[in-house]
């Protein structure tokens, strides 16, 4: 199975902090020729040969390079650094000229859209890309990384930027010009290394620290809500068999005594009379002073109903809720204080005393309304869900217990992008976050210092380009001759049926009446030579639905009908051709 990105960078990472950022010797798997790093010299990465994950991380090295790059040229040692084509094209993710149908930029790059077929190319193209020009639409059709560019008097297609024509495998490729052979993981790191990996490795704790402490305050909060989840559904149980054990003809008669004093305090606050009484007390006045008098009167008057009402509402709504919420057995309060404290409001102090009395009486009384035995059983039994269930108090101290170890990121990511996907490249801000080139400090650098610091850098990035072995459908299918382009077969498994080589350059089509119909929509197997593209078309004159097989450093197999993106073309093809890069 293919490795994700996500996976990829994440051995990655790992491997520069336990080599110290390339300080400290790494083995790599036997066999696996180094494309950069310690040891290696200027060179190409990337291309067509390496899976979907490897070309994702490319654009991890190439932000790293450009970065040391600039660092060379702020410090008067990179006379070629282009700041306004970077900042134009770079810095803003477009590409010059743009790219291509079927194609997408990426941080100046044009890529292949990877669900799109390959365009067809001819061998003789690629051995002459540099020809004249006057567009880059002419150059896209050899490379979609090849641009028209030059005078007014004569143009001629070129690589873009930061690539260059890899004359093997007849493609522009990005191309780092960083002399790193002459440090290998024998040479001993230069002091400005030293000092970078060291701020570094300090930046990296701190803020690994501060994440297990998110991820530890996370966990309590997490044990809370569990804690209470767990005890709710026995409170609910408590709660209902409490209600069964109220003595309903007890309860409707202190109720009633409640209820008549109520009564009496609102007949008490007729404001419509109190109004009309004070309307007539305000006429029959001679002066002033006894019309604010009869003002004062409605105005205390208005302000004690107020206070009553608030007071009632109050009282009704804690004599609905009885008999309340189910308590431990520990649980101890004051009756008396509990009642006069549910029942206070702003303006207590009027002549609201009485009620609060009234209602402190009436929790006393319906405390003889409750079955005694009846309530100690409702409360045992929550005790023995919370505490002795299975479940319980043994699983709950399980889950709350705390992690020894949380699984969080020793680098802080960019914050204006979106986490990072599978199926997309890092931001320059995302791939220089776990960089040793950002935690150089030296305001006077040298230039071997910096070169050193970004091969060791990048050195761990080798294993995204390590080479896999062949895989194969069966025992029954033989490496792809290496004198042809491609091999197909009419079977999943190269047992049974017919077979046919397919050279370099070919081009066949199964139209009915020739001598290959017989070929036609018959094919299910196809192996591709290293460096070699196999396209397939549905119409019988290179027309129709079409798919493309490119093999890289090794060859490539497809069962077409177990493979979701080649499936369509499952015993459907009517036309083919194959090219090989070099």
């Amino acid at each position: 199975m293919a490795t994700s990105f996500l996976s990829l960078r994440r051995t990655i990472r790992n491997s520069n902090r336990n080599t110290d950022y390339g300080t400290k010797k790494y083995q790599y798997s036997k066999g696996s020729e180094k494309l950069l790093g310690l040891g290696v010299g200027a060179g190409f990465i990337g291309g067509a040969g390496y899976g979907y994950a490897a070309s994702l991380v490319t654009y991890s090295i190439f932000h790293r390079y450009l970065y040391l790059q600039k660092m060379l040229h702020n410090n008067g040692y990179n006379s070629s650094w282009d700041e306004q084509y970077h900042t134009n094209y770079y810095d803003k993710n477009n590409c010059q000229e743009g790219c291509p149908p079927n194609s997408h930029c990426e941080w100046g790059i044009c890529e292949c859209d990877r669900k799109s077929s390959s365009t067809e190319v001819t061998p003789d193209n690629h051995q002459d890309p540099f020809k004249q020009c006057s567009q880059s639409l002419e150059c896209s059709q050899i490379d979609i990384n090849l641009v028209c560019l030059g005078g007014r008097i004569q143009k001629v297609c070129q690589c873009r930027k930061d690539m260059a024509w890899n004359s093997v495998l007849l493609e522009c490729q990005l191309f780092l010009n960083a002399q790193c052979q002459v440090i290998d993981e024998h040479s001993p790191p230069s002091l400005l290394v030293t000092s970078a990996v060291e701020h570094a490795k300090k930046d990296e704790k701190e803020h690994y620290d501060k994440e297990v402490a998110k991820m530890k305050k996370k966990h309590r909060i997490y044990c809370k809500e569990i804690t209470n989840n767990m005890t709710l559904q026995g409170h609910a149980n408590c709660n209902k068999q409490r209600e069964r054990c109220v003595k309903k003809d007890c309860l409707s008669k202190e109720n009633a005594k409640l209820d008549d004093y109520i009564k009496e305090l609102e007949e008490d606050m007729n404001v419509e009379d109190f109004e009309k009484g004070w309307a007539k007390d305000k006429e029959s006045c001679e002066d002033e002073a006894c019309k604010q008098r009869a003002d004062w009167k409605l105005e205390a008057f208005t302000s004690r109903t107020k206070c009553r009402r608030q007071k009632i509402a109050k009282v009704k709504e804690k004599v609905s809720q009885f008999p309340g919420l189910c308590k431990s057995l520990i649980y101890v309060n004051s009756m008396q204080y509990v009642m006069a404290t549910m029942v206070e409001t702003d303006c207590d102090g009027y002549d609201t005393q009485m009620l609060t009395t009234k209602a402190v009486d009436w929790q006393k009384n319906v405390k003889r309304c409750m079955n005694s035995l009846c309530e100690f059983r409702a409360k045992v039994n929550l005790e023995n869900f919370i505490y002795d269930q299975q479940d319980g108090r043994r699983e709950l101290k399980r889950l709350c217990r705390e992690p020894t170890s949380f699984h969080v990121e020793y680098y802080k990511d960019s914050a204006d992008t979106a986490e990072t996907a599978n199926d997309r490249t890092e931001s320059k801000n995302e791939s220089l976050a776990s960089s040793l080139l950002i935690h150089i400090k030296d305001t006077q650098p040298q230039e071997q210092d910096l070169v050193e610091a970004f091969c060791r850098d990048v050195d761990a990035f080798n294993l995204a380009f390590e080479v896999e072995s062949v895989w194969r459908p069966s025992e029954y299918c033989a490496s792809v001759p290496a004198s042809v382009c491609a091999v197909v077969y009419d079977s999943h498994d190269c047992y049974s049926g017919w077979s046919m080589n397919i050279t370099d350059g070919a081009q066949l089509s199964f139209k009915y009446f020739s001598s290959n119909w017989k070929y036609r929509n018959d094919i299910d197997t196809v192996g591709v030579r290293a460096s070699c593209t196999f396209t397939g078309y549905s119409g019988s004159s290179f027309d129709g639905k079409s798919m493309s097989i490119s093999a890289g450093l090794v060859e490539k197999w497809v069962v077409l009908g177990q493979e979701y993106q080649y499936k369509h073309m499952d015993e459907d093809i009517e036309s083919l051709q194959c090219v090989c890069r070099g």
